[in-house]
């Protein structure tokens, strides 16, 4: 242990002669820019963590928005007014990111589309299981001619009922999926930090043959571990 110490400390004290040419000025601006380019490739790793945060913070609004168009409906209806009536006024008071889309379907049936044929546009654009649940069933009641008002009643219990277990996934796989994220940054943090503060080892690791075969070797098996830790912690809309 104490011998490979020794030559890898000699190692790194004497760096390939790709980083023991002498350049000038040049060298250290090329050297910084590259070093640039590295750190703007955990960029898009960065956008791809925020974009799904995102779309998991919109699935849920899109659930509470639901169940509040699901009572709104089944009120309106109770009420005697017609079930494009109910939706245009719905439409109006429920905020982003359910209201616009509604308010779409309400301009769609303004100008001749059946109202069957826009709620399954807005089913293919949002392309969340609760929201094709709740249109399909208001599509075979209205065309059979059921009492809409009780099916919406049910359709609401059974949404509420999945959101509670799905809840209560999310809950027991919390543990899981913290060590998943950590185990998936480190890798990337670790590397930062030899990049900036471990130039000489960072240069080695670059500029041998040996060293960038085990760089590209690193890379690709964080690549198969990020797909398999994805794949073992992701929880589908059932």
């Amino acid at each position: 242990m104490r011998l490979a110490g020794d030559r890898l400390g000699r190692l790194i004290a004497t760096p390939p002669r790709c980083a023991q040419t002498d350049l000038g000025p040049a060298a250290d601006t090329n050297a910084g820019g590259r070093l640039q380019t590295r750190n703007r490739t955990g960029i898009p790793l960065v956008r791809g963590v925020v974009a799904s945060f995102e779309t998991q913070h919109r699935r849920d609004a899109l659930e509470q928005q639901l169940m509040g168009l699901i009572a709104y409906v089944s009120s309106g209806l109770r009420s005697g007014q017609s079930f494009a009536q109910t939706l245009e006024a719905a439409a109006q008071e429920i905020d982003p990111p359910l209201g616009p889309h509604l308010q779409q379907v309400v301009e769609e049936y303004r100008v001749g589309v059946p109202i069957g044929e826009a709620l399954g546009i807005l089913s293919e654009k949002l392309r969340h299981p609760d929201v094709e649940y709740f249109i399909r069933v208001m599509n075979v009641y209205r065309s059979t001619g059921g009492d809409l008002t009780e099916a919406l009643g049910s359709t609401g219990e059974s949404i509420r009922e999945r959101g509670v277990w799905r809840a209560e996934v999310k809950a027991k796989c919390a543990d899981a999926r913290l060590s998943a994220l950590v185990l998936s940054v480190m890798p990337a943090v670790l590397g930062l930090y030899v990049a900036s503060f471990q130039r000489d080892m960072f240069r080695v690791l670059v500029c041998s043959p040996l060293g960038r075969a085990g760089l590209v070797y690193a890379c690709v098996s964080w690549a198969v571990g990020l797909i398999a830790i994805g794949r073992v912690t992701r929880i589908d809309h059932v």
